[in-house]
């Protein structure tokens, strides 16, 4: 799984890099985050990986705390328009009933 992620993320990085090339007419010259450049192949280097990313190595429980909220509140403000489907049943509109039987 993490190899497939991996895959998809260097697919991501080259057409980025190859969309500004169309757009500037020139090389992308700045550096790139660390994640989008990291790669291993060995699971221990996984392992090792896997203590440094996450939540938890922000040190302000502050900043990740609000860091946490975003994501998940722009995760939740990305879903499809509509009523949510669920097992087959559709709701007619959004409630709080039909969000916790969603839930």
């Amino acid at each position: 799984m993490i190899s497939d992620g991996l895959k998809r993320r260097e697919l991501a990085r080259d057409r980025f890099l190859a969309a500004y090339k169309v757009k500037n007419g020139k090389d992308f010259a700045g550096t790139l985050p660390e994640a989008a450049t990291w790669a291993a192949t060995d699971l221990l280097v996984y392992a090792e990986k896997a203590k440094d990313v996450g939540v938890l190595p922000t040190e302000n429980e502050d900043v990740r705390s609000l860091r946490e909220l975003l994501i998940i509140g722009l995760k939740g403000g990305s879903r499809a328009p509509g009523p949510p489907v669920s097992r087959g049943k559709k709701y007619s509109t959004w409630t709080d009933a039909a969000c916790v039987s969603f839930i």
